[in-house]
């Protein structure tokens, strides 16, 4: 080979290389998802059927929040299932440091008291409470969740 195609050569993968550092943003492995900011969170205090429950009340538990609502046709129902299979495969003192709840995003239509009967389909440690709509949509953008109310049908 010509000293002149060396060069190139040399060039081409000098610039491939440069090219990679400067440009190449790697995929994450499959089932990593890239990192998102935390959300703030924070505490709460909403309406169960029985009583006032704010998130402290499980200080030194794992709480599952989940924010839904309860005429929803597919997703919740899906999701609270799959949360009840996934707590039942675990043992019962794992189960005890989990406190799950079902925070319900349409309180129009969600009574604390329709939602303690609906959250015992599902599990019976599922706490469902919900607030004002402002609550709501206060604790949703906190926890950055996004969710649209439906009309009734």
């Amino acid at each position: 080979m010509s000293e002149k195609v060396l060069v190139s050569i040399a060039a081409l993968l000098a610039a491939l290389l440069l090219g990679a550092v400067f440009f190449w943003e790697p995929l994450p492995p499959p089932g990593v998802l890239p990192k998102a900011g935390l959300p703030a969170g924070g505490d709460f205090s909403l309406d169960a059927a029985d009583k006032k429950v704010a998130l402290q009340d499980f200080r030194g538990k794992v709480v599952v929040l989940y924010f839904g609502y309860t005429y929803c046709p597919d997703i919740c129902p899906t999701a609270l299932s799959t949360l009840a299979d996934a707590l039942a495969q675990l043992e019962p003192r794992q189960q005890a440091a989990i406190q799950p709840v079902f925070i319900s995003v349409d309180p129009e239509r969600d009574t604390p008291q329709h939602l303690a009967t609906y959250v015992r389909f599902f599990h019976p440690g599922l706490i469902g409470v919900t607030g004002t709509a402002a609550e709501i949509a206060d604790l949703a953008r906190r926890y950055q969740v996004i969710y649209t109310r439906q009309p009734a049908a």
